[in-house]
């Protein structure tokens, strides 16, 4: 069973369980059910919003296999969405 910490806003996250093999993309696809203005925020037409990055294990997802990153039994999972500019 794997437990995945999201953040929910700043001070606090939730806990989601999954079973098998998960992905970050089954995680983000069941946040619609737990939080649908969070999967709104990170997720449109199947792609992650460019904003968003995602960490696992404190590693940047894309250094990993991104979206297809399996997660395992007591990772957490941190949504971080970055501003920049000039």
């Amino acid at each position: 069973m794997l437990k995945s910490l999201v953040p929910e806003d700043l001070r606090e996250g939730f806990t989601i369980c999954m079973h098998g093999r998960p992905t970050i993309r089954d995680l983000i696809e069941l946040l619609y059910f737990k939080s649908p203005e969070l999967y709104r925020r990170v997720y449109n037409n199947g792609e992650l919003m460019p904003d968003i990055v995602i960490f696992v294990r404190g590693v940047d997802s894309r250094l990993l296999r991104h979206l297809e990153t399996e997660l395992r039994d007591g990772d957490e999972i941190v949504l971080l969405a970055y501003i920049h500019g000039g």
